[in-house]
């Protein structure tokens, strides 16, 4: 953990990369919309950190319910989850 911090610290990331980057590995997998209530900060800035990150550690993306949309009682007309695309750290890499 503590090197993916010190490679996004390296790239010059800000401290919302770096949010976000605790956020996804504490939390993670979530969506764009659950990254941006839990930082505070607005979708169009989340998405913006998120490109920075996948350019400078392996974030991945997948298509599937966000857990974090799920917990917060987030669901569709028919009370089933949201599919959305969500980012995790891939570690493995």
């Amino acid at each position: 953990m503590k090197k993916a911090i010190d490679k996004v610290r390296f790239a010059g990331a800000d401290d919302l990369a770096r949010v976000l980057l605790v956020l996804l590995m504490e939390h993670g997998p979530l969506c764009e919309k659950c990254l941006g209530r839990d930082a505070k900060m607005p979708l169009s800035q989340v998405g913006v950190h998120l490109v920075l990150l996948r350019e400078t550690i392996a974030v991945r993306i997948e298509d599937r319910e966000c857990p974090g949309c799920a917990r917060s009682g987030a669901s569709d007309s028919r009370g089933n989850a949201r599919l959305t695309q969500v980012f995790s750290l891939d570690l493995e890499r």
